[in-house]
């Protein structure tokens, strides 16, 4: 996967925005969440699995939509704070400082209130596949 593959797959994640009960055509543009790629390298337990390390810069009254990752996925909130749920299970906020984990496959979303965050996002995942799989339809 490049560097500009894993940004798009990324910014994705990071972009669908939250906000007053407008129609779509009324809604302003979802600010862009900036994800600069760190490190992405081979996972040595693993032939067919790679480590990729990113920060990211979350605007305020930001929401990813409910997906999945190919891997787990381990991220630290730097600055600010980020709600992240699990799907049916309550949403718990993740202050600075404070780190948290989604397993491979687990259906869960993540999103700020109304100031910013900034995370830095360990994944490791099955190479070759998105890095990001939106929820499947109900």
């Amino acid at each position: 996967m490049t560097t500009k593959t894993l940004l798009a797959c990324i910014v994705a994640l990071a972009i669908t925005a939250t906000g007053l009960e407008m129609s779509r055509a009324q809604q302003p543009a979802a600010p862009a969440a900036k994800a600069t790629p760190l490190m992405k390298a081979p996972f040595t337990a693993d032939p067919n699995k790679e480590v990729v390390m990113l920060r990211v810069e979350w605007p305020a009254n930001v929401s990813t939509p409910w997906h999945t990752h190919p891997g787990d996925e381990y991220a630290t909130v730097l600055e600010g704070s980020l709600i992240t749920q699990v799907e049916g299970a309550e949403p718990k906020t993740i202050t600075a400082g404070q780190s948290y984990h989604q397993p491979t496959g687990i259906v869960h979303m993540a999103r700020t209130g109304n100031q910013p965050a900034v995370t830095i996002n360990v994944f490791v995942v099955d190479k070759d596949k998105p890095m990001m799989q939106p929820r499947a339809a109900k």
